[in-house]
């Protein structure tokens, strides 16, 4: 599987996780709606500062965005988090 791919299912996780839209994503990010479409999708490499942005609006690390241990990992933490 490639990279982009991967970096696309895990930004579409954590948005679906956070309750966000496509649409709501892309304006938070400052983006328009068809490009983040397409990051969703696979279809185009984002720049560092559209990562960084993608991080900052889900609130979590950027090495969360590379695998899938690491989104069950900072999900449990959450869940962990708001149960205390």
């Amino acid at each position: 599987m490639s990279v982009n791919v991967e970096f696309s299912r895990q930004v579409f996780r954590y948005r679906d996780a956070s309750g966000l839209t496509q649409e709501q994503m892309a304006e938070l990010c400052g983006i328009s709606i068809k490009y983040y479409q397409r990051l969703e999708m696979g279809q185009v490499n984002p720049g560092l500062s559209i990562v960084v942005h993608i991080a900052k609006v889900l609130n979590i690390d950027l090495d969360a965005l590379k695998s899938k241990d690491t989104f069950v990992d900072q999900t449990c933490r959450r869940v962990r988090e708001r149960d205390r």
